[in-house]
């Protein structure tokens, strides 16, 4: 999609490397390997904006009509796949071209009649379905997960959170986004002010050598800026902050980015610069990577040996040939993300070899499964979603509701499932076999209760039985001692086992 956009607007060569500076940022690469819907929503989200500045740029009536029906749809699956925020930053996005050029006549080109029915099919069904069978849930999803996190304490991270984020997110293109986010928003001022809404000027005028069409590269550069804009700066006003949120911003950060890499000439002294800093950080990163190695309590480094050497030769390599292409400054773009492709292999490596020391599968996994039909499964002071996934139970949670009210309000038998402190775990176990996750580092207290003992555990998940759980599984307990501190990782144990 970048690269269609960027050849179409912005000319071949900026396309292309905005394809390349978008798959080798840190942050997109990443969403790549999460099950979370933020990389969908940033898609749909994306398509949506481009098309909508397809429409707007088609001179073709019916190209316009068929960019815009694809507006309309691909705003409605995005406001399905997580809320009314696709319609609020569509909103800022569109309104905030529109205002500040004032091109009223581009509203009624978008097809309004067409588009609403398009919305109502897409979402009203769905939810009119759900609000029908659970009366109340349009006022928590909307007032509530919507509306309610702009205050909420649930994930409260500063203001600026999301302004550092942004360039950091991009990792080895962090340096390079400085001066590419300078020099596109001071273009984009500078165009805006030049030929704003009063008294349009030829646009030839101030058109960039090289553009696909008189004007419309520095349009285009607004409308990437408008869109950056508009996604940091209305996700920084709701104190409930996560990294996802901010992955629409990355598509027009990197046709910045590859706007002012492609450009010859302006702006060499800053990208040599940011090529220094990128290469000798990149080649710093090696004694502070191993010195972080030695001192993780998470997993032995044994276990992480591989892809900590994977990581040191690719930070090396990489670091090598971006300070080389300072030199050649039309092979830095192609220097910093190798160094990306470089790393990430290595990445994914430890991900996989680190999960054994801190998800629950691994430990599930080494249970007699499935379990018996008596044991209830719990939750102390946590709400890990992969426990019930694993054990095909429904999970009993003390001390914790999460995002969970909604249902812990609505299905009969739920409080039954919301327990408070020492004395719901003893509730629980005394009716029957109980198996109960809890943190390594709360095993003293747990301990001193006297009822439970350790059947598993990892650096960062302890996995409790009472008498009966043992009895109906054949498992034996595991030692009690050095629970508290990692690296840790003890499988179940039949009788006669050793353990690990």
């Amino acid at each position: 999609m970048l690269l269609a956009f960027g050849q179409r607007f912005l000319g071949p060569p900026t396309g292309r490397l905005a394809a390349w500076v978008y798959i080798t940022g840190l942050v997109p690469l990443a969403m790549t390997r999460l099950a979370v819907t933020d990389g969908c929503f940033s898609f749909l989200l994306t398509l949506t904006w481009t098309a909508w500045w397809w429409g707007r740029n088609s001179p073709a009536l019916r190209a316009r009509r068929r960019w815009y029906l694809i507006f309309w749809a691909a705003l409605g699956l995005a406001a399905m796949t997580k809320g009314i925020a696709a319609f609020v930053l569509t909103g800022a996005i569109v309104g905030g071209y529109v205002l500040l050029f004032r091109e009223w006549p581009v509203l009624r080109q978008m097809r309004w009649g067409w588009g609403l029915l398009i919305l109502t099919v897409i979402c009203v069904p769905w939810h009119w379905a759900v609000e029908a069978r659970e009366p109340g849930f349009l006022r928590f999803f909307i007032g509530e997960q919507h509306f309610g996190r702009l205050a909420s304490l649930e994930h409260a991270k500063a203001w600026w959170f999301f302004l550092a984020v942004l360039p950091a997110g991009g990792l080895f293109w962090t340096w390079v986004s400085l001066p590419a986010l300078g020099a596109g928003f001071g273009g984009a001022f500078r165009f805006w002010r030049a030929q704003g809404p009063r008294g349009l000027k030829p646009e030839s005028a101030v058109s960039a050598p090289g553009e696909p069409e008189a004007g419309l590269g520095s349009r285009t550069l607004v409308f990437l800026c408008v869109w950056l804009a508009a996604v940091v700066l209305l996700f920084s006003v709701s104190r409930c902050k996560l990294v996802p949120y901010i992955l629409p911003a990355y598509p027009p950060l990197a046709l910045l980015i590859a706007r002012y890499v492609g450009r010859p000439g302006s702006g060499r002294v800053w990208l040599r610069g940011a090529g220094v800093l990128t290469g000798a950080l990149a080649l710093a990163a090696v004694p502070v990577l191993y010195h972080f190695a030695l001192e993780q309590t998470t997993a032995p480094l044994s276990a992480i040996r591989i892809p900590l050497r994977a990581a040191v030769g690719a930070l090396v390599v990489g670091g090598v040939l971006v300070l080389a292409a300072v030199f050649r400054t039309r092979y830095l773009a192609l220097a910093v993300g190798l160094m990306m492709m470089l790393l990430a292999p290595a990445g994914f490596m430890a991900v996989g070899m680190v999960a054994e020391y801190r998800k629950v599968g691994i430990l599930v996994k080494g249970l007699p499964l499935p379990l018996p039909g008596e044991v209830k499964v719990a939750d102390w002071r946590s709400f890990d979603q992969s426990l019930g996934f694993y054990t095909g139970r429904r999970v009993y949670l003390v001390d914790e509701v999460d995002e969970l009210a909604f249902g812990r309000a609505r299905v009969a038998d739920a409080p039954d499932y919301f327990r408070s402190g020492p004395e719901g775990i003893r509730e629980l176990a005394a009716s029957g076999p109980l198996l109960i996750n809890i943190r390594p580092a709360d095993w003293g207290q747990a301990r001193a209760w006297g009822f439970l003992a350790p059947v598993a555990a990892n650096s960062t998940n302890l996995f409790l039985g009472n008498r009966r759980f043992f009895e109906v599984t054949g498992l034996e307990p595991c030692p009690g001692d050095g629970l508290g501190a990692g690296p840790l990782l003890r499988l179940p144990r039949t009788a006669g086992s050793p353990g690990q």
